[in-house]
């Protein structure tokens, strides 16, 4: 090296001085001028040396990334994928293709993506019906959105074979000229002709084709198992419902139906009617007609109009399979909705009753305590109304499986939390969301919490905050410190 002609001691204090700012001693200047000139000498040198064997590391290089690219030809030759049969491959694409498909299509997303990896994949994905059946249009905006989605929606159609149809299409304009309406006759004709093959069918929009699908005749419809209408004014034209043998589930959203007379109550299993106007006479109809329900959700006015006369606790309306009860009220106006009262549900594990925030609270009956806590069974309560301290403690003591409770901005009579705390009331709570109480002992509410805390805990909480939330602010500190899940609500 070129430094062998320098003593070690002065190579010493060569490197030293690259360490530092201090002056470099006058007998070593020349030295390392010279190091400088052989140093610039070898670097020419190895220049020289690379230039010459660069065009031999560069074809070396391409060899070996070809030989990389045989390697993973013959891996892919040999990959296990490619043994798997049809079958299977077809059923690994349906369980990468959960979503719907969107309209407009995306590349980028099963199963388009899928048919875009090789020929064989393609021809697998357009052998699988069912990866092209559940479908979903959320933007028909204009006349020209129209014509895209229903010419996509025909293509797809043809993918999907002979599989039930599940569509979802939402349509964000309403077709007023005569070319507006010539525009949609294609979606129409296209909804019509497949009717026979929908199995799930949601539609957002009062749309002259969705009335023309349900004026289609009887039978028409034989698939059909889940209904969701979202702003469909249905008319008394809509038949074909009435004769759809499969049809379990119907919601509707915004608007109630002309008449009810078409709509196959007795064979729901899960039913929906919210931000209706619908009347309390007849939610109460509805639910007198359903004989095999299992969730229910209804919102409606109290009109009190119920021709109490023909019911009475003696025979009670038995719904037997009810699990889940969930009920709002409109214009309340303060007066108990007694057809409550006049049902049996054996089987009920959830009940939420909950007024429009807008209206006057209806108040709980003593008559609905037996009808909610009849099960046995209750783990979800909900209750959002006026409900005395004594009612709310018989509700309580009646439903000895409740996991969670939610009584928003009503407080825990001081009764109920004396009971609560050794765990005789309420032992599997897991859950609880209300207000302070206020009786003379402010802090009962957290001394029941870690009473409970090695008996039976209460996992989650949610406190609604009054006028004197900020007395109880450091008791909910040191509480969250402890580990407890404490939510303040508003």
């Amino acid at each position: 090296m070129a430094e062998f002609w320098v003593s070690s001691e002065d190579l010493t204090a060569i490197m030293s001085a690259a360490t530092n700012n201090d002056s470099l001693p006058a007998s070593l200047e020349s030295t390392v001028h010279r190091l400088i000139a052989d140093t610039e000498r070898t670097i020419t040198l190895l220049d020289a040396e690379v230039d010459r064997i660069q065009p031999e590391l560069d074809r070396l290089r391409n060899q070996r990334q070809s030989h990389v690219d045989l390697l993973r030809r013959y891996r892919t030759v040999v990959a296990p994928h490619r043994k798997l049969p049809i079958e299977m491959l077809q059923e690994i694409f349906i369980n990468c293709s959960l979503d719907p498909v969107l309209i407009p299509i995306e590349l980028d997303r099963a199963p388009w993506k899928l048919a875009r990896v090789c020929s064989k994949w393609r021809h697998v994905a357009l052998a699988t019906p069912t990866l092209w059946s559940d479908i979903q249009v959320p933007h028909i905006y204009a006349m020209t959105s129209a014509l895209k989605s229903a010419r996509m929606m025909q293509r797809l159609f043809d993918y999907s074979g002979k599989s039930p149809i599940s569509l979802d299409i939402v349509f964000h304009y309403s077709t007023h000229s005569e070319s507006d309406r010539d525009s949609v006759s294609g979606l129409t004709e296209l909804l019509v002709a497949a009717a026979a093959r929908l199995e799930h069918l949601s539609f957002y929009s009062n749309h002259i084709s969705i009335h023309r699908l349900f004026s289609l005749p009887p039978g028409s419809m034989e698939k059909l198992r889940s209904l969701k209408m979202v702003d469909v004014a249905l008319r008394a034209s809509a038949s074909t419902l009435g004769t759809a043998p499969n049809l379990r589930q119907i919601t509707f959203v915004d608007k109630f139906p002309s008449t009810i007379d078409n709509i196959p109550f007795p064979q729901l299993t899960h039913l929906t009617i919210v931000k209706t106007e619908m009347a309390s006479g007849i939610a109460f109809l509805i639910l007198t007609l359903c004989r095999d329900l299992v969730q229910c959700t209804l919102h409606f006015r109290n009109d009190n109009q119920l021709q109490t006369d023909l019911h009475s606790q003696d025979k009670p309306k038995i719904l037997p399979r009810l699990e889940k009860l969930q009920l709002q009220v409109k214009n309340g106006s303060g007066v108990a909705l007694l057809w409550i009262s006049f049902l049996s549900l054996p089987s009920l594990v959830d009940f939420c009753f909950t007024n429009d925030r807008w209206s006057p609270h209806t108040k709980w009956h003593p008559a609905w305590t037996p009808v909610i806590t009849h099960s046995g069974l209750l783990e979800n309560l909900d209750l959002r109304l006026d409900i005395s301290a004594a009612e709310l403690e018989d509700v309580l003591g009646g439903a000895p499986k409740l996991l969670r409770l939610d009584i928003s901005h009503k407080s825990i009579p001081q009764s109920a939390l004396s009971r609560m705390s050794p765990g005789d009331l309420l032992p599997l709570l897991n859950s609880l969301r209300c207000s302070f109480a206020l009786d003379a002992t402010p802090d009962a509410l957290f001394d029941m919490l870690e009473s409970r805390k090695g008996i039976a805990p209460i996992a989650e909480v949610g406190i609604y905050l009054s006028s004197t939330a900020h007395l109880h602010l450091h008791r909910i500190q040191r509480l969250i410190e402890d580990g407890w899940k404490i939510d303040l609500l508003h």
